[in-house]
């Protein structure tokens, strides 16, 4: 059996991490997804050809990006008390650090709203002029991720909060999993594989943040493209 260095065995666990985070965040769209919107803002859309994102704050719902916080603070204290050992510690860093380092205490967050549904009333009251405006459709295509320095997703949004509490469940649990087999294969428990499962569990708290609204929203069923502006980038 070849032997693997620990240098190999951490680069393993982190791409085993990045993947739980990625289907956590990841689900198949529809194929076509609708933008409710003024006559003078579809215009203006299909002239520049391009959307303008909100900024989180800006937005019309004033729990945005808060509705998670306690449902996911509650996953992980529930978790935390099945675990030992260094699972148990992690989430103990997860529950003590999250309510000062969620996901817009960290970086600047904007959004660009669709909906997967055609035809529905309640939309173009909100945001189609009353029904005087414009729905527009626009078909999802697959595009390779920028590198421009932005984090960016198409993400649906979750209304029902045992949906919230278990897609996050499973996702934290999954990297405690990972955690725990790498360490019986011999990774190094150093600061820096201490890292990665760390912020692992961050990003899972912060795609929840950014994925999780009221059930009072449920009508409008969103889908939205995030734009994590970290600031590195705002440089």
């Amino acid at each position: 059996r070849r032997f693997r260095s620990p240098v190999e065995l951490r680069n393993e666990l982190e791409r085993r991490l990045d993947r739980v985070v990625g289907e956590f965040t990841w689900q198949a769209p529809p194929s076509v997804l609708y933008h409710y919107t003024t006559w003078s803002g579809a215009e203006e859309i299909l002239k520049n050809q391009l959307f303008w994102a909100t900024a989180h704050d800006c937005t019309n719902d004033p729990a945005e990006l808060k509705t998670a916080d306690t449902i996911v603070l509650g996953v992980a204290q529930r978790l935390k008390d099945q675990m030992t050992g260094v699972c148990r510690k992690f989430l103990e860093l997860l529950i003590k650090g999250l309510p000062e380092t969620n996901v817009a205490s960290v970086a600047r967050i904007y959004l660009a709203c669709f909906s997967a549904a055609r035809d529905k009333d309640s939309q173009w009251t909100a945001y189609g002029d009353s029904g005087a405006g414009v729905c527009l459709g626009f078909r999802i295509l697959s595009e390779a991720a920028p590198a421009d320095g932005l984090d960016r997703a198409l993400i649906r949004v979750r209304y029902c909060e045992s949906e919230i509490a278990d897609a996050a469940r499973t996702s934290l649990d999954r990297i405690c999993q990972e955690l725990k087999r790498s360490l019986k294969r011999g990774v190094p428990t150093d600061r820096e594989t201490q890292r990665h499962p760390l912020n692992a569990l961050y990003r899972i708290s912060g795609i929840a943040a950014l994925a999780a609204k009221k059930p009072e929203w449920a009508a409008e069923e969103e889908w939205r493209i995030a734009v994590v502006v970290k600031p590195a980038a705002d440089k």
